[in-house]
């Protein structure tokens, strides 16, 4: 084999792989490492050569490798030479020198410019840039001296000096070019190989895949340490062995990589893998203490490189029996690696150029490259695979989903329909039943038989509240208002209002209210008390229900819910959250509730971020726990407003409603409370009031829902000619998520049909009041 004797002989034999994939950065970097102007710089390619102070000079142009001439690779030597300059040089001046010993002295014109470690035989060739002032030259003849000396690939570049701008851009790119560019390749390497060693790790079944995981880090890392092996601190001697023992660990993990990915195992291979991978280096360890190392090295080098060719030669006839090409393509990549391997002996030997350089560093990338490809083809095959075999699953899934859905939309369906169609009629029944009890208030008949149609409409109006409440938390549109809220408050008022239940059952009710304030929303948390309460109530036959609050760490608070009813089955624990579930009730008996409490229960806790839990033992009650956020201080108790016999008296009321019998009933309840009502039962009546009326209403109620448009609407209408702040109220039977989310948006007040009469006057004095305090 004939040596190389530049640099660029080499990078032309390299496969054609590795070109195609570093073509376009090899390119810019030697365009853009062209040597400087020579009307500027000084290029030195012939000296003279001495090995020692007592030897003759001799001629030698540079680049000049000591092998060649017959020297050995390793040793000291001093170069000198000499340079013509026109003039005496004005800014900083550099030599740049691509190829020099580590440990180096460097004089010119006798003065000493740069100097380098100077113990016997630790010096590495390592391209090297020195600046220096320009006094150091002069007009005319300059000398220039350097002694170097080597521990292997000795010789010496070509010396360019010029000003250190021009000379530090040629220098800067053919670092990149031979340092950088390997580095960054090869640290990508590692990550790639510790990413394999990962998969390997999760799944010990794909061998293939550790063994080169394993491979690729440690070629990797070998090679980084290429380019930094005169930093990185060690002994000579442990760096060189480091060196040789990670060369025959390559060579063992290749070719246990090649019997795992061919599937075949020759014992002879293996047990000779094995063993030299025993043998070598502990050899080598004891060839350096003998100072025998380097002919070591020589010696075992080339049987390392031979025990890679039946790895190549098991990919090889692996990929024409499967005939794929990514097996070839991969094998001709290992047979670049070797190549690379091959001449790297050489160059390690000094037998080629100094400025050569290792081919291993650019190698070993393209052959990852190789075989990432083939993992990645081989993961997306798998992915196939596996959405194949999943594509009956994913179908019966899509069945079960689709039924759902219908059944959901057949549910929300049922909502809408309840939530509308039922409660126009219930909210006239309530407001027209209301006007009679208070008509015929001295006839006790009649009055009885009202109060017991009363309740059945009261009885009506909880479901359709219920129903309206889960629709309004399903929706999104509560936004919870936390702050502090005191328990005892709230327990008084819960405890009033369910102590006759309790009594009419003869079960003791009580609660134990400490001097406790927690974060939450006051509404929200007395819905969910209140229901937890009216269903111990309702479900208890002997005993009692305790409701108590107590200090749990520094800032939380259990709030529990006691009961000495039937209990419940832990497997019906979960089912009692969902919505109509009435475990105790298959007759679906009024008097026994409607199966809406725990699930508006649920959904409130969930909202405000409360943790609801339920202990139960079949036979002995239940408990229901609510844990809760300590608040600081407690909170203010609201102040009752006292209600008049007309609390509307001469209000001006302006009602916009479609339906006939609401209106009417709306009407004659308005006008009880003491208003001027103007009824309207469209949209179209709307705007020909507003065009004859003299003057216009102090408060507008209407129905959202109108035959000829809606009631936010009309509000604008009016409000476009009597002025934002006139009061105005939305009454509606529509559930639906988008209508609640509509309205909540809105920013006006919203009464749910069917309603009480107190509710409606309670949210018109709102409605007036508010008006009247911004005023």
């Amino acid at each position: 084999m004939n040596p190389p004797t530049a640099c660029s002989t080499p990078r032309s034999r390299w496969p054609r792989a590795l070109c195609a994939v570093l073509l376009l950065v090899f390119g810019w970097s030697f365009s853009a490492a062209t040597p400087v102007s020579p009307d500027a710089s000084v290029l030195v390619e012939h000296a003279e050569f001495r090995a020692n102070a007592d030897a003759a000079w001799q001629p030698v142009t540079l680049p000049d490798s000591w092998s060649r001439r017959g020297l050995a690779a390793r040793g000291r030597g001093e170069y000198r030479s000499q340079f013509e300059l026109a003039q005496t040089p004005l800014g900083m001046w550099a030599l740049r020198i691509d190829r020099i010993s580590s440990s180096h002295q460097l004089r010119i014109n006798g003065q000493l410019i740069d100097i380098g470690p100077q113990e016997a035989g630790d010096g590495w060739p390592v391209p090297q840039m020195i600046e220096f002032a320009p006094g150091v030259l002069r007009a005319g003849r300059n000398d220039i001296s350097i002694a170097v000396d080597y521990r292997s690939r000795s010789g010496l570049a070509p010396l360019h000096l010029g000003p250190r701008a021009e000379i530090a851009q040629g220098y800067a790119h053919y670092v990149l070019l031979t340092r950088t560019l390997p580095e960054c390749l090869n640290v990508a390497g590692v990550a790639f190989g510790l990413f394999m060693l990962v998969i390997w790790g999760n799944r010990r079944s794909e061998a293939p895949i550790g063994w080169f995981g394993a491979l690729c880090t440690l070629v990797s890392v070998r090679n980084c340490a290429y380019f930094g092996v005169d930093g990185i601190g060690l002994p000579v001697m442990l760096s060189a062995w480091l060196f040789y023992a990670a060369q025959v660990a390559t060579v063992v993990l290749l070719g246990f990589f090649a019997s795992a990915l061919a599937g075949r195992r020759w014992r002879w291979f293996d047990r000779t893998l094995i063993g030299i991978g025993a043998v070598l280096p502990l050899g080598m360890a004891l060839g350096s203490f003998a100072f025998r190392a380097d002919q070591m090295r020589a010696w075992t080098y080339p049987l390392i490189i031979l025990l890679s060719l039946p790895a190549l030669w098991l990919l090889f006839t692996q990929a024409r029996r499967v005939q794929r090409r990514s097996w070839f393509v991969l094998g001709a990549g290992l047979a670049m690696v070797l190549t690379a391997g091959t001449h790297d002996y050489f160059y390690q030997q000094g037998y080629i150029s100094v400025l050569d350089t290792y081919w291993i560093p650019f190698a070993t990338p393209v052959a990852l490259a190789i075989f990432s490809q083939m993992l990645v083809k081989r993961l997306v095959n798998a992915l196939s695979d596996v959405e194949r075999l999943n594509t009956s699953l994913e179908l019966r899934v899509a069945e079960r989903t689709h039924e759902l859905e219908i059944a959901n939309a057949a549910k929300t369906r049922f909502l809408a329909a309840a939530s509308h169609d039922m409660r126009q009629p219930v909210v006239t029944i309530g407001l027209l039943v209301g006007l009679v009890r208070e008509h015929v208030a001295a006839l006790p008949p009649v009055r009885a038989m009202l109060d017991r149609l009363h309740d059945a409409v009261a009885s009506m109006e909880a479901l359709l509240q219920g129903l309206m409440d889960l629709s309004r938390l399903e929706s999104g549109t509560v936004q919870p208002r936390v702050q502090a809220v005191p328990l005892a408050p709230l327990f008084d008022a819960i405890d009033l209002h369910e102590q006759t239940a309790a009594v009419l059952k003869d079960l003791r009710l009580h609660f134990q209210a400490r001097e406790l304030a927690v974060l939450s929303d006051p509404v929200l948390l007395d819905q969910i008390v209140r229901n937890l309460v009216s269903n111990a109530v309702r479900y208890t036959e002997r005993g009692g229900v305790l409701v108590s609050a107590r200090r749990r760490g520094r800032d939380r608070v259990l709030l529990q819910v006691w009961d000495t009813g039937r209990g419940i089955e832990a497997e019906a624990q979960a089912a009692v959250f969902e919505e109509f579930v009435q475990l105790d009730n298959p007759g679906r008996e009024r008097s026994k509730g409607l199966g809406l409490g725990l699930a508006i229960v649920q959904r409130s806790a969930r909202l405000l971020g409360h943790e609801i839990s339920l202990r139960s033992v079949p036979g002995r009650g239940s408990c229901f726990t609510l844990e809760l956020t300590l608040a600081p201080q407690r909170a203010a108790l609201p102040v009752p407003v006292p209600v008049s016999e007309q609390p509307l008296r001469e209000v001006s009321v302006w009602l916009i409603e479609d339906d006939a019998a609401v209106r009417n009933a709306l009407e004659a309840r308005l006008r009880r409370w003491g208003a001027h009502v103007l009824p309207l039962a469209c949209r179209v009546e709307l705007q020909r009031q507003i065009d004859a009326a003299t003057a216009l209403p102090a408060l507008v109620v209407s129905d959202q829902r109108l035959n000829d448009g809606s009631g936010l609407e009309c509000i604008a209408l009016i409000r476009a000619h009597a002025g934002h702040a006139l009061p105005a109220v939305i009454v509606t039977g529509d559930t639906a998520p988008a209508d609640l989310a509509l309205l909540a948006s809105a920013g006006l007040p919203v009464l749910h049909k069917p309603f009480s009469a107190d509710a409606l006057l309670v949210l018109l004095q709102q409605a007036l009041g508010s008006v009247a305090a911004r005023s």
